[in-house]
């Protein structure tokens, strides 16, 4: 028996978009691919989830007075990655008070659980680096998908369980927080507001799911 559809595909394709958005775009292609590609991409599954289209809308124009793809990576050095950091992108900071605390752990279990790893050697940042959890979240409604074109119900339920749990321990307190410090410092800094919006969509998204 095939499942009705619960729009897990297009669920999982909005979570990895954001995923990628969250890495450090040091390679060019990874600037070019944001600036050119993200918004629209975002837009358009926005509209296939039937959700709020204008803050991706908001950020095709934000990401459109950039004076260039270069500025792309300033601001999120300044952002993420130049010490002291004003606004770690590692989840389990905004919620246990320091890194890799009981919300990385527990982070790091749920992916052992469906046999993922974090590769060390090319993702050096920790288990609950919001690009990675996105990415995971993007998984997991991939893998539940799989489960509910096979009819398997039990399977199904199972993931989506899990990911409703970690949905609402994890991504939607820490973003929430993680949203706040980006805007703060973007404000103070006078930055572009690329990551806020981002930020924002990503809650979305994780809040909607």
């Amino acid at each position: 028996m095939t499942l009705p559809p619960l729009m897990l595909t297009e669920r999982a394709e909005r979570l990895l978009c954001l995923a990628r958005a969250f890495l450090p775009p040091r390679a060019e292609s990874a600037r070019e691919a944001i600036c050119s590609h993200l918004a629209a991409d975002l837009l358009e599954l926005q509209h296939a989830l039937g959700g709020n289209p204008e803050p991706a809308v908001a950020l095709k124009r934000t990401i459109e007075s950039l004076d260039s793809a270069e500025q792309l990576l300033t601001t999120y050095s300044r952002l993420f990655l130049a010490p002291p950091a004003p606004a770690l992108p590692n989840l389990g900071f905004y919620l246990d008070g320091a890194m890799m605390g009981s919300t990385c752990q527990t982070i790091e279990s749920l992916y052992l659980k469906y046999g993922l790893e974090r590769d060390a050697q090319h993702f050096k940042d920790a288990a609950d680096h919001v690009a990675l959890y996105l990415q995971f979240l993007g998984w997991l409604m991939a893998h539940a998908e799989e489960h509910r074109l096979a009819g398997d119900t039990r399977a199904l339920l199972e993931t989506l369980t899990d990911a409703v749990q970690t949905l609402t321990r994890h991504a939607e307190p820490a973003l929430k927080r993680l949203q706040e410090q980006i805007l703060k410092t973007e404000h103070t800094m006078s930055l572009p507001t690329v990551y806020g919006q981002l930020t924002s969509l990503a809650l979305a998204a994780t809040t909607d799911d």
